[in-house]
């Protein structure tokens, strides 16, 4: 996005488990042109929260974007805690927390 645009940001989120919560925002210039994505889940019930982080997380990697390699990138996400990758023209950011409980994915355009 360049100095002066126009950035809209659209959020969504829910606390209707208990046992879980999840946030998701993108950004972009309007609705089709979306720049960035940030998506977040706080774990909060017991055992293990890694199906609830493949749910949403593995979903949101498989956003259309020029390039995009969605298998890919949702695998990416389901077998990964940290770190940083490149699929087409979108670098994704994955970061869990020092417990484990929460699980960050961003991902922004190039």
């Amino acid at each position: 996005m360049d100095a002066g645009d126009r950035v809209l940001g659209y959020v969504c989120d829910d606390a209707s488990d208990p046992s879980y919560y999840f946030s998701v925002s993108w950004y972009g210039l309007n609705a089709s042109d979306v720049r960035m994505i940030d998506a977040g889940v706080a774990w909060l019930g017991a055992g293990s929260p890694e199906s609830s982080f493949d749910d949403l997380l593995g979903y949101v990697a498989t956003v259309p974007y020029e390039a995009a390699t969605p298998s890919q990138a949702r695998a990416w996400v389901r077998e990964t805690a940290t770190g940083t990758k490149n699929f087409g023209s979108a670098v994704f950011e994955l970061t869990t927390s020092s417990n484990g409980r929460h699980r960050q994915l961003t991902i922004k355009g190039r």
